[in-house]
C-alpha cells in the first residue's frame, strides 16, 4: 500500500529490545528494497536501558538521496552535534549492556504474567492483550466502558489508579487502556489490587 501511494514511513523502533518471546523483530526496511527506499527506522536506548536523561537516539535512512537530504535538513537546524554524554551511553548500553537486557526482560515478563493472573482472577470485564515487546499491556475493557461510563476515569476515581486512555490513540481505542508495566512488582501489585477492589464494588 505504501509503495503504490508513494507513503514514506518512519518506524519507530523504540522498543525492539524489548522482545517477550521467541519471535524476531522485523525491521520494516529490511521487508523489500521498496520499504527500505522509503523508511527511516527510529531506535533509542531510552526505554530499553532507562537513559531517558541522557539524550541519544539514532535514526537510519538506507536510501543514500533521502539520507543526504536528511542530514542537511538536521545541519541547518543545528541538530548534529549530539550530547557527548548521550553517545556516550547509548554506546556502552548497546556494547555491554546485555546482562541488564537479559534481566530487565525476564523482570518484564513475570510482570506481564501477574497482570495475566490477576486479570482472570479478580478483574473482571477486563482481558489483557500479551505484548510481543515492550513493558506497555493493552487491556480490552470495552464491556466495562459502558458500564461504567468510561473506564479510565473509572479506574482513576475509584482506584486512584491512571492507565493511558485507548481514546487518545484516535478511533477503535474506545474501552482500551493501557498499562506500564516498566516498574517494581509492588507497585504493580498495589495498582492491580486496588483495581480489583474498584471492580468488586459494583
Amino acid at each position: 500500500m505504501c509503495e503504490r501511494h508513494g507513503i514514506l514511513v518512519i518506524s519507530d523502533d523504540i522498543h525492539c529490545d524489548i522482545r517477550l518471546n521467541d519471535r524476531p523483530h522485523t525491521v520494516y526496511s529490511s521487508i523489500s528494497d521498496a520499504a527500505a527506499a522509503k523508511s527511516f527506522i527510529c531506535t533509542a536506548p531510552t526505554k530499553t536501558f532507562n537513559l531517558a536523561g541522557v539524550p541519544a537516539a539514532t535514526l537510519s535512512v538506507a536510501d543514500p538521496k533521502r539520507r543526504e537530504e536528511l542530514f542537511q535538513a538536521m545541519q541547518a537546524s543545528f541538530m548534529l552535534n549530539a550530547n557527548y554524554f548521550g553517545r556516550l551511553a547509548l554506546e556502552i548500553a548497546y556494547s555491554s549492556g546485555d546482562q541488564w537486557l537479559d534481566g530487565l526482560t525476564s523482570y518484564v515478563q513475570e510482570n506481564v504474567d501477574l497482570v495475566s493472573s490477576i486479570a482472570a482472577s479478580d478483574l473482571p470485564g477486563i482481558r489483557p492483550m500479551r505484548p510481543d515487546a515492550s513493558y506497555l499491556i493493552w487491556l480490552d475493557a470495552r464491556g466495562l466502558d459502558a458500564k461504567v461510563g468510561g473506564v479510565h476515569r473509572f479506574f482513576v476515581e475509584r482506584a486512584g489508579v491512571n492507565l493511558y486512555d485507548g481514546r487518545v490513540y484516535g478511533p477503535g481505542g474506545e474501552g482500551f487502556i493501557r498499562l506500564n508495566v516498566g516498574c517494581p512488582r509492588s507497585v504493580l501489585a498495589e495498582a492491580l489490587g486496588r483495581m480489583a477492589r474498584a471492580l468488586a464494588s459494583l
